[in-house]
């Protein structure tokens, strides 16, 4: 249940993210952030499905592309970050 709450408050951060302009030089990153947010978002929800499966094997799988997804999210960040600041 945590891992669908967290998912479901990723998808309204992404969600609330993309109603946002973004500078005509970041909005490459900025669409770049919002792809990886959701890919976060949906291997959130992987893990929750894996959980409540009792699906171990899937659950492995689910956690690492949940941390390979956060490692773009914080890339696409950075990137956003770039462009915004010069």
């Amino acid at each position: 249940q945590q891992f669908d709450k967290l998912a479901d408050k990723a998808q309204q951060a992404r969600d609330n993210l993309a109603e946002l302009d973004p500078p005509e030089d970041a909005k490459e990153s900025f669409d770049k952030l919002l792809s990886s947010l959701q890919d976060g978002t949906d291997d959130l929800r992987a893990v929750a499905s894996a959980a409540k499966d009792g699906d171990p094997q899937a659950a492995r799988e689910a956690a690492q592309d949940l941390v390979s997804s956060g490692q773009e999210i914080q890339k696409a960040e950075t990137a956003l970050q770039k462009d915004v600041d010069g």
